[in-house]
């Protein structure tokens, strides 16, 4: 429990806000500032973003969403929420998805690489898959609950929103008999950190040869 808050199951309603939190999420990661074209460009992320909300997270029976909603101003404002995956073990088949990064799945083209998003740069959309790919070999072969986004809006952080949620996957593992495993983007590391998790694997990426010559 959260004094103040609550948690309730994502319904239709609530995924336009859920766009937008993962949206939120993905200003800070400087790699999206090289893998969109005419950065922002909101509404090629909008489309990305929203894609993956609908169609990876809540339209996939492997997924499951909830939301955080604030019950002492009475608004039943959504401030925060959750996804994670029960990860079965599967035969390769080369369409491992753009993970917690909430990147729109796309199937491999007939030359065995990834088809590349509408208003996305190729060769930074390519390196982001190599590295997804390289840090899915830790998971390889491993049943497991994927803790695969979680977002809790500024002005609501430090009042124990993050850790109740990680708790609450690690309850939903535990009961399935399953570690958790999660690729954590940097601004959430030391929340994982603190709720008892050690990191496996990491992916560096030099994004100096995308940027502009004499760009400062």
């Amino acid at each position: 429990m959260i004094e103040g808050y609550s948690i309730h199951p994502v319904t239709e309603p609530d995924l336009p806000t859920l766009t937008q939190f993962l949206l939120d999420a993905k200003l800070g990661l400087a790699v999206n500032r090289f893998l969109f074209r005419d950065w922002p460009n909101y509404e090629a992320q909008r489309r990305n973003y929203g894609a993956a909300i609908e169609n990876g997270f809540y339209r996939n029976e492997e997924s499951e969403m909830v939301k955080v909603v604030e019950d002492a101003s009475g608004r039943g404002e959504v401030v925060a929420h959750l996804v994670w995956n029960h990860k079965k073990v599967k035969e390769e088949k080369g369409e491992e998805q753009i993970g917690e990064d909430g990147g729109q799945e796309e199937k491999d083209d007939v030359m065995g690489e990834r088809q590349v998003p509408e208003g996305m740069v190729p060769e930074v959309f390519h390196m982001v898959v190599e590295g997804v790919r390289e840090l899915a070999g830790v998971k390889k072969g491993v049943e497991h609950i994927e803790l695969t986004h979680i977002y809790v809006l500024p002005q609501h952080r430090q009042k124990g929103i993050g850790t109740a949620l990680v708790e609450l996957v690690k309850q939903k593992a535990k009961e399935k008999g399953l570690p958790v495993l999660m690729g954590s983007e940097p601004q959430a590391k030391r929340l994982f950190e603190t709720c008892g998790f050690e990191e496996t694997g990491f992916v560096d990426w030099d994004l100096r040869r995308f940027a502009k010559e004499n760009c400062g």
